[in-house]
């Protein structure tokens, strides 16, 4: 099924097709120059974060079939000490064979329920700040 839709079509008026800025299996139209530039900006960030800065990392959506985005998540998180939150309704597992898998949760929702209950919990959590 073809959709067809406005918001499909270049903003620029060029008639193209808009695309994520993602690179899929035989791809030969990413734009590798922006994906690049993303690239050296996240590792210059995780460089910049000061030994000891206490984060928690947040994975939402990433699947199982190529797994890059979760063996990141999990290398970042054991690299700074910080739980992992897995935000997946098909695969929120954590194997636990990395880290300190106490400390690490999985959701078994979508990203606006799970990211949703957590600000709610956030925000009921009188305890927070004050330490």
């Amino acid at each position: 099924r073809h959709v067809t839709s406005e918001l499909l079509y270049c903003p620029g008026g060029c008639g193209g097709y808009q695309r994520p800025c993602v690179l899929m299996f035989g791809d030969f139209h990413s734009n590798d120059k922006q994906m690049d530039e993303q690239g050296d900006r996240y590792y210059k960030w995780r460089k910049s974060v000061p030994e000891g800065k206490k984060l928690a990392i947040i994975e939402i959506g990433a699947g199982v079939t190529v797994n890059s985005v979760r063996h990141e998540s999990e290398t970042v998180a054991c690299q700074y000490d910080a739980p992992l939150i897995r935000i997946n309704p098909e695969y929120p597992e954590l194997d636990g064979t990395w880290g300190k898998p106490r400390r690490h949760v999985g959701i078994p929702l979508g990203a606006l329920e799970a990211l949703s209950g957590i600000a709610q919990e956030l925000s009921d959590d009188s305890t927070l700040g004050s330490g």
